[in-house]
């Protein structure tokens, strides 16, 4: 090694190379975190955390959400989300399926209250990943379902389901 690099040291090398490979993996990293900044899936959004925050003080019940916020509901909230992670929440694809069809325009008034009944729903979660950026409101089929807000902060909507 010193006979084709006799000006360089053993020690200079080792240092270059360490400097190397930090600038490297700082480069690395720094691309990776815009890319996941980038994409809201991995992060709540401030209303979203308020929502968690809310449902922390609810007594137990069961909440119709999506996939997402019901990942993150399942072991933070004393109520369980009717969906949660994919390989863990039982029939998942029937429950997944209610899922859209309650948040579908399509569906029946009957229908969207067969499904609250089925799984003795306690509070809907409406969110980006349930209704876009309208509101239960917005959307045709709603207004006649026993559904009083009892939480709302920018684009996240939490009803509780009126028995009676």
């Amino acid at each position: 090694f010193h006979a084709r690099f006799p000006a360089i040291s053993t020690r200079a090398w080792a240092i270059g190379l360490i400097i190397f490979c930090c600038l490297s993996a700082l480069a690395v990293t720094q691309a990776r975190t815009n890319e996941i900044v980038s994409d809201s899936s991995y992060f709540l959004s401030p209303a979203e955390k308020k929502a968690i925050d809310f449902l922390k003080k609810e007594k137990e019940g069961i909440v119709l959400v999506g996939e997402r916020m019901g990942s993150m509901l399942s072991w933070t909230t004393p109520p369980r989300p009717l969906v949660a992670h994919g390989f863990l929440t039982v029939d998942f694809t029937q429950k997944e399926a209610d899922l859209e069809s309650f948040f579908s325009e399509e569906t029946t008034l009957v229908q969207k209250m067969n499904i609250l009944k089925k799984y003795d729903i306690l509070y809907v979660y409406a969110g980006k990943d349930e209704v876009g950026e309208t509101t239960l409101e917005q959307q045709g089929g709603f207004a006649s379902l026993p559904l009083s807000l009892v939480f709302s902060a920018g684009n996240v909507f939490i009803y509780r389901v009126v028995s009676g």
